[in-house]
């Protein structure tokens, strides 16, 4: 397991697991219903609507991705590009967004791989550098228990975390937070190829 002794002042905190369980099941869901192949999802542009759904915007160009997954071998088997997660310590520009750089960290026999997203989530909002957190769970894994954490370290440190945090989810809440909520399947649409027309 190898975690940044700095974080930038962008971070998405992404669970692999959402990739690979709810993006491919939505994928293969709307391929059926719309009885075509859809795209797969291009890594660079979805990281890209990520950050820019998160308001990278407005806390500066320097973004920082956590890939968090559970074995070494693991690849994103819905992506372009499954690999993906072999180019830790690389980064690619997005014009007009930022610099991305790209961490990848999994458990390596030291906890299990929700201990080891947790303790990442609490690193990077109590990091002095950190101004923005995109956080994406895989609720099929975490269930209620991302958003049951935010919320309690919300109601102990206050605004200071409400401000810098984002969490994305399948389904919109029914409850109105401190912190930002997004929806990620609008993301995931977008790169896969899915208009407006088609859910009518």
């Amino acid at each position: 397991m190898k975690v940044e002794d700095k974080f930038l002042s962008n971070v998405l905190l992404i669970d692999v697991a959402a990739l690979n369980r709810e993006a491919a099941s939505m994928r293969r869901s709307m391929s059926w219903g719309l009885k075509r192949e859809l795209h797969r999802l291009d890594m660079v542009r979805w990281l890209t609507c990520l950050a820019l759904d998160s308001d990278v915007l407005d806390f500066g160009p320097d973004i920082q991705v956590i890939l968090v997954f559970e074995h070494p071998d693991t690849q994103i088997l819905v992506a372009e590009q499954p690999d993906f997660i072999q180019m830790d310590g690389l980064s690619f520009c997005a014009p007009k967004v930022g610099e991305f750089t790209i961490s990848c960290v999994h458990p390596a026999g030291m906890t299990d791989v929700k201990s080891l997203f947790f303790e990442l989530l609490h690193l990077v909002l109590d990091s002095k550098q950190v101004k923005n957190v995109a956080i994406v769970p895989s609720e099929e894994v975490f269930g209620q228990s991302v958003k049951e954490e935010l919320d309690q370290i919300v109601r102990e440190q206050g605004n200071r975390i409400a401000e810098k945090a984002c969490l994305f989810s399948i389904y919109p809440s029914e409850k109105k937070e401190a912190y930002r909520q997004r929806i990620v399947t609008l993301s995931w649409a977008h790169v896969f190829g899915i208009t407006p027309n088609d859910v009518k």
